[in-house]
């Protein structure tokens, strides 16, 4: 006769899925998803699942509460995890295991947890002047970016000019605005931020405004202008404007009311007269 054996049950399938019920290889940080698994046979009333980042090398509890099990009904709800993880987490895994039979296991095919970022400074109304010391810009962070790269664009994120290369990801930094190059756009101006060593990671602002400056300094608040008596208008700008350029044309006007309406005296080319204007009421 024939020495007793058993008969144990054991895994077919293993994957993960998104609320839709469709298969994914790249899980979102923090997102829910369901970790749904077959099982052949019968008497496995539970199950563990573990998760690894590593590619297999350690593996840790998705219950975390021991003695770790789930019920073997096939499915389970699961958030990405958002800490712990290597930046990038390319080779993530899940197990599902008989905690009765460790033999009877399955492993899942490799999938990455991907972290994400989302600007919140600035915004779509924010108006940015040329020359600003320790303009902000701030940013959240789903999952692990260790480094970042800060990048503007005034033209929609056609083109970049970097800011902050390969700075720690503390979800803000500030920027001097310069006053050398063109950055000027009336609506948009963009941020970027960009993991360092993953490019696929990133966030964009909205479109907003970056502006020069131009500071009126004479007339002053103490001067009285008479009618008929020749006055210079004179300015200053900060920032770059370009000399013959009709973009940079400069419009004087005037107002009696407050500034609640104003009253066009010229329009000069940028280059006109050094910032100065001749004005006679």
């Amino acid at each position: 006769t024939a020495s007793f054996f058993k008969i144990r049950g054991g895994f077919s399938t293993l994957r993960v899925e998104d609320q839709g019920n469709n298969p994914v290889n790249v899980l979102q940080a923090g997102d829910a998803y369901n970790v749904k698994w077959s099982t052949t046979g019968a008497a496995i009333t539970n199950v563990i699942l573990e998760f690894s980042s590593d590619n297999g090398t350690n593996w840790s509890y998705v219950n975390p509460v021991n003695p770790y099990l789930i019920s073997n009904t096939g499915s389970y709800g699961w958030n990405a995890p958002v800490t712990g993880l290597p930046d990038p987490a390319s080779s993530c895994l899940i197990k599902v295991t008989d905690p009765n039979n460790p033999v009877a296991t399955l492993t899942s095919g490799l999938f990455e947890v991907r972290a994400r970022m989302n600007i919140t400074d600035p915004t779509g109304t924010d108006e940015w002047v040329v020359g600003t010391s320790a303009e902000a810009i701030a940013w959240t962070t789903t999952g692990v970016v260790q480094n970042v790269n800060v990048d503007y664009s005034k033209d929609n994120g056609s083109n970049w000019t970097n800011i902050k290369s390969g700075i720690a990801n503390t979800n803000s930094t500030t920027w001097n605005i310069p006053t050398n190059i063109d950055l000027r756009t009336p609506n948009q101006a963009k941020i970027r931020v960009i993991n360092s060593s993953y490019g696929t990671v990133y966030a964009l602002s909205s479109s907003f405004k970056l502006k020069g400056l131009i500071n009126v300094t004479s007339p002053t608040g103490s001067d009285t202008l008479h009618i008929g008596v020749p006055h210079n208008i004179t300015w200053t700008t900060t920032g770059f404007f370009s000399r013959g350029n009709t973009e940079d044309d400069v419009t004087l006007s005037y107002s009696t009311n407050a500034g609640t309406t104003f009253t066009p005296i010229a329009t000069l080319d940028y280059n006109y007269g050094a910032g100065t204007y001749p004005w006679t009421l």
